[in-house]
């Protein structure tokens, strides 16, 4: 999912999380991820990555 917020920044929802600590590959991979769609499609604007339940709940939120 992804949406704009009337602040201008783009949130993405990733629905990954299947409780407990989420790994740090997993967080990387999601970063690397995220990144390759901020500069080839968001033109380099602010984007929030939330990890998510399947629910769209976010459980954790990183900027890149």
């Amino acid at each position: 999912m992804l949406k704009k917020t009337q602040e201008g920044v783009w949130v993405v929802k990733f629905p990954v999380y299947q409780g407990g600590d989420v790994p740090s590959k997993l967080l990387q991979e999601l970063e690397k991820m995220s990144l390759n769609l901020q500069k080839a499609v968001l033109n380099s604007e602010s984007l929030e990555v939330h990890i998510t339940n399947a629910g769209y709940q976010s459980v954790q939120f990183f900027r890149v």
